[in-house]
């Protein structure tokens, strides 16, 4: 029995599946009892379940309609929203969508503390690096060595940072309206560091211009503070990003992804000055 026949067996829910491309399988359906309308996701590990459960529990629990276990997947029901895309073009929408994000920021308390492990940026990067190393480029190993030969000056920098709770998946499928408010969802990815580490992928994926980017930051700041940090720390957690990229894209085929990769790569070759090989 799959999924949706156990779902259906159980909780009288019909649900039919969702083509969104990810790790993870989404279905969208209803409860045949009512006309309440839901969104299950069933988890491919074990870790981001817990993760997103933790979030939702500590900030909209009354979306949870239950939780499940079956045949080694975890499972998490939720109340369907009808959300909405909001323009990215739009001052006053970006504006909100970064008071937003510095509210999300503000939830760190000593209860997630306990929850989520604080993971120094040269932790992260050893994690990321060992999943793709045998099979990446000169250039990806030439940049890993660069940031290494960087790392005392790299932590210093590090200790100094105040660290926030962050999304680790910001871009327009993450951040909706619903009705006149802006609304964040997909917790799986949630961890401990820098906010700076929040906003490379938003910048590459939806914030490509820099003037957008700086009105951005600068609604930010109004609802929370945000130290600057050097070129070679934001390059880091760009790198962090592209190796990202490179692990999920032996998994998942996305051109979008791969194109994203692509561009970091070429940016922090030149900045580096590092010819093609």
């Amino acid at each position: 029995m799959n999924t949706i026949m156990y779902i259906k067996n159980k909780y009288n829910i019909l649900l039919k599946s969702n083509n969104h491309i990810s790790l993870n399988k989404t279905y969208y359906g209803r409860k045949l009892d009512s006309t309440q309308r839901v969104f299950v996701k069933e988890y491919c590990k074990e870790s981001l379940y817990k993760k997103e459960k933790i979030i939702y529990e500590s900030i909209a629990k009354d979306n949870i309609i239950f939780n499940d276990y079956y045949k080694g997947k975890y499972i998490l029901c939720l109340k369907y929203k009808d959300y909405k895309d909001f323009d990215w073009d739009d001052d006053a929408d970006l504006a909100l969508v970064a008071k937003k994000i510095a509210l999300f920021h503000s939830k760190l308390d000593n209860i997630l503390i306990d929850k989520f492990k604080i993971t120094s940026i040269y932790d992260l990067l050893e994690n990321k690096y060992n999943k793709v190393a045998n099979e990446v480029s000169d250039n990806i190993n030439i940049l890993y060595n660069i940031f290494k030969d960087k790392k005392k000056n790299i932590q210093d920098e590090e200790r100094q940072l105040p660290f926030v709770l962050l999304h680790g998946d910001f871009s327009k499928r993450n951040i909706k309206r619903l009705n006149c408010n802006i609304e964040l969802i997909d917790f799986e990815r949630v961890y401990i560091h820098s906010a700076w580490c929040d906003f490379v992928k938003l910048f590459r994926n939806e914030l490509k211009v820099p003037s957008k980017q700086a009105k951005f930051l600068s609604s930010y700041r109004l609802n929370k503070e945000l130290k600057p940090i050097s070129a070679n720390l934001y390059n880091l957690f760009e790198f962090i990003e592209l190796l990202g990229i490179k692990y999920y894209t032996k998994k998942i085929n996305s051109l979008t992804l791969m194109e994203i990769g692509t561009n970091i790569e070429n940016d922090l070759k030149k900045y580096y000055n590092i010819a093609n090989k």
